[in-house]
């Protein structure tokens, strides 16, 4: 098909051969369907994208669901700026799918932010469906419909999009207010759904903030033994490597590996052969060598106070690590007798933490404990520190999916009956 042939029958409702749901690929039949959906209480949206070898991922499809209605986007054919009011509207709920993946790319494309979102996954992790529920499986549990699984790793970069490629992506919206609706029921009868729509609001907030490459160096440690000086060094190197590989649109390791990146501090070359003898450093090229010499130069001419801290590593106490233990054994009986995903409560440096606290002759306020903060007190918090006090304890329990039962105990240890 023509570009002009195609973009005639998609102004007229019509694309990608004779497709029951046509591709919009006009700025017409976009803003169309915007003024059809401004109205609407509820949509559903996903996105296709390649992430492949690239420093951002490419956005290659999206997909729009409403009561009565479905629809595909080709941002390769149109510009998706009219997309945006839709997608900032605060009266219309967005229904999504692990959304922290598809809401950079929205406001990358729309230039908008996405507000008013009900995130499927994380709902799931509330309702009893487990950690990350895939969307097949919420679809497959609450629908009871199995989903093609046929172009699971289709290119879609490639055009034309053939009508099954189309099907297969719009079933990722086909069930998805459906699936909304039954998650919003279980959550309303369990009493979670202000936890979910607490951890909903945490997780836009991150998609919406910006990359911040001063602190990008942090994930490359370990630090010990690194100076100040060094540690100025390694958050410019780290931020260069960022910046360069935003620039070729490769990912992080294609500049530069991690080792080399922290190599070049104890090393610190001074001239473009300096640089490129160094291992790992081969692909840089002149170009990028000499921006890795200014980043350097940058990290060593920084006045002391600018630099950041040594870094210090506390000493451990062992019994943190004995009792986290217990503690997270006791955090995943709570998390299977309310139905919430264990993992969404806490993480294990999240358990280590409140123990530390706890040893620590419990300071107060507890700023920056996370299991005594918002819902996760009352969703464990308060019960794992009657745990570390002494007054529940745990028994194995052959009838439990755990194998094990949280019970009270008496002033003398015992258990409660």
């Amino acid at each position: 098909m023509s570009r002009r042939h195609h973009d005639e029958d998609a102004g007229n409702g019509r694309s990608h051969s004779e497709s029951r749901h046509p591709v919009i690929a006009t700025r017409v039949g976009l803003e169309t369907l915007v003024d059809r959906l401004l109205d609407r209480a509820e949509i559903g949206l996903d996105c296709e994208f390649h992430g492949e070898g690239r420093y951002q991922p490419q956005l290659c499809l999206v997909q729009v669901a409403w009561d009565g209605g479905l629809a595909a986007i080709d941002p390769f054919e149109v510009d998706l700026a009219p997309l945006g009011p839709l997608l900032e509207n605060d009266r219309i709920v967005k229904v999504l799918h692990a959304a922290l993946n598809d809401i950079p790319l929205l406001v990358s494309a729309t230039g908008h932010p996405v507000r008013n979102v009900f995130d499927t996954q994380i709902a799931g992790a509330f309702a009893g469906q487990g950690a990350t529920p895939a969307y097949t499986a919420l679809v497959h549990n609450l629908r009871g419909v199995s989903l093609s699984k046929k172009s699971r790793f289709t290119d879609w970069t490639v055009r034309p999009l053939s009508d099954d490629q189309v099907e297969y992506a719009l079933d990722d919206v086909r069930h998805l207010l459906d699936v909304a609706r039954a998650l919003r029921d279980r959550l309303s009868r369990s009493g979670r759904s202000a936890w979910a729509d607490e951890v909903t609001r945490e997780m836009v907030e991150r998609a919406h903030t910006p990359r911040d490459r001063d602190r990008l160096w942090l994930r490359l440690g370990p630090h010990k033994g690194m100076t100040s000086r060094q540690l100025a060094v390694l958050r410019e190197v780290a931020a260069w490597r960022d910046r360069r590989a935003e620039a070729i649109n490769k990912p992080l390791s294609t500049v530069a590996p991690d080792d080399a990146i922290r190599q070049v501090v104890f090393d610190l070359p001074e001239t473009v052969r300096d640089v490129l003898a160094m291992r790992g450093m081969q692909r840089v090229g002149s170009n990028g060598a000499e921006g890795l010499l200014e980043a350097i130069r940058r990290g060593l001419e920084l006045p002391d106070d600018r630099c950041p801290p040594v870094v210090t590593v506390p000493r451990r106490d062992d019994r943190v690590d004995a009792v986290a233990h217990l503690l997270t054994t006791a955090l995943k009986a709570r998390a299977g007798t309310i139905g919430v995903a264990q993992t969404m409560i806490a993480t294990r440096d999240q358990v280590e933490q409140l123990v530390a606290w706890h040893f620590g002759d419990r300071p107060e306020p507890a700023d920056g404990i996370a299991l005594l903060t918002s819902w996760r007190r009352e969703a464990a918090g308060d019960l794992l520190l009657s745990f570390l006090e002494g007054h529940v304890g745990l028994r194995v329990d052959a009838a439990s999916d755990d194998g094990v039962a949280l019970v009270p105990l008496d002033v003398s240890g015992a258990a409660v009956t």
